[in-house]
């Protein structure tokens, strides 16, 4: 008996002697020391050279194990848009890196300034203001999108104000205006005023309308869409007790271009009986009550060529409490005009023009985009009960009908204007801004809107990333700034704009721009970044 035990533990040590010996080995084959992890977008090739080598060619990820101690070259090959070392973008294509026990040391080769990405200062100037008093004009609400042969453009409000007009006149002072680049966002060219209209109704009782709000964007035929709601009065100035609700969005129009933004289309009217009811619009009747607030975000481009465009606006000009989101379907015929579906849709069971996206007065400032036969529409909520900044409703019959897919919590409860930016495969960057009036205590900071993107892959769950901050200021007095756009340029990177006139005591007004990649918006807890490319590029 004592003889087989004494086996049973020799055969026990021996057992746990060559596991032993195993986990020495194991541990010894181990990479051990810091990990470098480098990602590469573009076409082009990265190498790394000296203490360690490693070639990543074309958009990829590489994690290597590197001895503490190690001095690297890194070199970009060209065809590489940016490289991202350990997570922090670089816009240098030769960099020196050196490795510690803990951490990574990076140097320019050249000596310049290695930079990384800046919430606080835009990469570009898309436009300045030269004015910085409190009425000075200055730019709103921009808008992007990249043509077919190269030039970005963006499309912007230009007035005296976020919502006024001049009081003592009952004039509305503000136009549509474009800039453009031509060397891929590096600088843009003078403005050119596109939609002009305060001059049109002087003979109609010193009345005029103006354009704003723009939403720029290109379909999949190369066709510039442009849409935008026209304001205009609501009676007489005066009429409803303050000048803000004097003048109130009448229609919303669209324009359109076949030539790369060179010459656009005249005004057209985006057919809708919502909010009208067929009621024709009066320049002078008091008692007018419909046809308010009507504003455009990212259109939905469907299979086939139908088109869903986001409006929403109030059934009644006395009060914004009925808040109401709709979509428009519309037909793109291919050269430049669009034939609106007229009462494919019902509401209390009364045909309309127009689908409900979720109940009415509850929401404002729409955005849509659509894959796979899929439709999804972001709303910014104007509840009280509910906790969360927006919700994304779903459709999976053309946009005919919207169920409620999933909430965005924001820090303030509310978020504005919402964007979508189609990245290809199954990955969409949603854009907003967020009022933190309830977050920070500094007055500086009260009302700022910092802007916002996250990523979204219609096959995973929208919380699977993080929101990041793409903009934002420190020196907000006054804080009107915000309203993000985005478009994937031809060379694989995200260009944002966003304006800001927080500060107009102190500088004018601008709208910026900030260049990002893919791997800006993958956090820890969410898909690798791995996947995300993926999904990418299948």
């Amino acid at each position: 008996m004592l003889e087989k035990h004494r086996k049973s533990f020799l055969l026990l040590g021996v057992l746990f002697l060559v596991s032993a010996i195993v986990l020495f080995v194991l541990l010894c084959l181990q990479p051990s020391g810091p990990r470098l992890t480098l990602c590469v977008t573009g076409n082009g090739s990265l190498t790394l050279s000296g203490d360690a080598a490693a070639t990543l060619d074309g958009a990829g990820e590489k994690t290597l194990f590197v001895e503490a101690g190690k001095n690297l070259t890194l070199t970009c090959l060209e065809g590489v848009s940016y490289v991202v070392v350990d997570g922090v973008r670089m816009e240098q294509t030769h960099l020196r890196l050196q490795m510690t026990d803990r951490d990574l040391t990076v140097e320019a080769v050249y000596g310049e300034e290695v930079k990384a990405m800046d919430i606080y200062t835009p990469d570009v100037l898309v436009y300045e203001a030269t004015e910085t008093s409190q009425s000075a004009t200055r730019p709103f609400f921009p808008s992007v999108t990249q043509a077919d042969d190269g030039t970005i453009l963006v499309a912007y409000y230009y007035a005296d104000g976020h919502a006024l007009y001049n009081q003592s006149e009952g004039k509305l002072s503000g136009v549509l205006c474009m800039v453009k680049s031509k060397n891929g966002g590096k600088s843009f060219m003078r403005p050119e005023v596109l939609v002009d209209l305060r001059d049109e109704d002087v003979t109609r009782g010193d009345f005029n309308r103006e354009p704003r709000d723009p939403n720029l964007q290109k379909l999949s035929d190369g066709t510039l869409l442009l849409t935008f709601p026209v304001r205009a009065p609501i009676g007489k100035p005066g009429y409803n007790g303050s000048n803000l609700n004097d003048y109130w969005s009448e229609r919303s129009y669209y324009m359109t271009s076949t030539d790369n933004g060179v010459t656009w289309s005249e005004m057209r009217e985006i057919e809708c009986d919502y909010f009208s009811r067929g009621e024709p619009f009066l320049y002078d009747d008091p008692t007018r009550t419909t046809g308010c607030w009507v504003k455009n975000g990212s259109v939905a481009e469907l299979e086939g060529g139908d088109l869903l465009i986001p409006l929403y606006g109030a059934e009644t000009c006395n009060t914004r409490a009925d808040y109401t989101c709709v979509v428009v379907k519309a037909h793109n015929n291919g050269d430049g005009t669009l034939t609106f579906l007229k009462d494919w849709a019902s509401v209390n069971g009364k045909k309309t023009d127009a689908a409900l996206v979720g109940n009415a007065g509850e929401g404002n400032e729409l955005a849509l985009f659509a894959k796979d036969g899929t439709a999804y529409a972001l709303k910014r909520t104007a509840i009280p009960s509910k906790t969360e900044g927006g919700v994304l409703y779903r459709s999976l019959d053309g946009g005919l009908s919207w169920q409620e897919y999933a909430t965005e919590p924001t820090a303030n409860n509310c978020l504005n204007q919402p964007n979508f930016c189609y990245l290809g495969g199954d990955l969409f960057l949603v854009n907003y801004s967020v009022p933190l009036a309830s977050v920070y205590d500094s007055p500086a900071r009260r009302t700022a809107r910092p802007v916002y993107g996250k990523l979204f892959d219609v096959n995973g769950k929208f919380s699977d990333y993080s929101a990041v901050t793409v903009y934002d200021t420190v020196t907000a007095t006054v804080a009107d700034m915000g309203n993000p756009a985005s478009v994937l340029l031809s060379d694989g990177r995200i260009f944002t704009v966003y304006y800001d006139t927080s500060a107009p005591a102190h500088r004018a007004g601008f709208i910026g721009g900030t260049f990002t990649t893919l791997s800006d918006y993958i956090g820890e807890e969410g898909p690798t970044l791995s996947a995300a490319l993926s999904a990418l590029l299948s």
